[in-house]
């Protein structure tokens, strides 16, 4: 059984990571689904064999998913990278993915992007 469209009652952007180039991530276009975030907070051990903490639960259809770690998902103003993602009850007939996510933000930009938003941010 699928959690039914009516539980799923926000918007979120995913940007599924597609690799890394010479210039850093790539990511694939855009693509608008169907999903329900929840706040959160629980250790959790990424890709890397990293522990980290993760702010929040986006809940997707079986068909959205799976999403890559590290891929972006944002939320209106709210940005996030995927730590890990959980096909639920399994891989064969998952009824939804359950990606744990963290927050996101202008301090995890790389130096010079960072610089250049805080210097707009000031001018205005």
């Amino acid at each position: 059984m699928r959690v039914p469209y009516e539980a799923l009652r926000q918007r979120v952007t995913i940007r599924d990571l597609t690799g890394h180039g010479s210039y850093g991530p790539v990511f694939a276009r855009r693509r608008t689904v169907r999903a329900s975030v929840q706040q959160t907070q629980a250790l959790v051990t990424d890709w890397k064999n990293d522990q980290i903490v993760i702010t929040d639960l986006v809940i997707v259809r079986p068909e959205d998913g799976p999403v890559p770690a590290e891929s972006l998902v944002i939320d209106g103003e709210r940005n996030f990278r995927v730590v890990k993602c959980f096909p639920i009850p399994d891989d064969f007939h998952p009824s939804h993915y359950e990606l744990m996510v963290k927050s996101w933000g202008a301090e995890d930009l790389p130096e010079e992007e960072s610089s250049s938003a805080e210097e707009s941010s000031s001018s205005s």
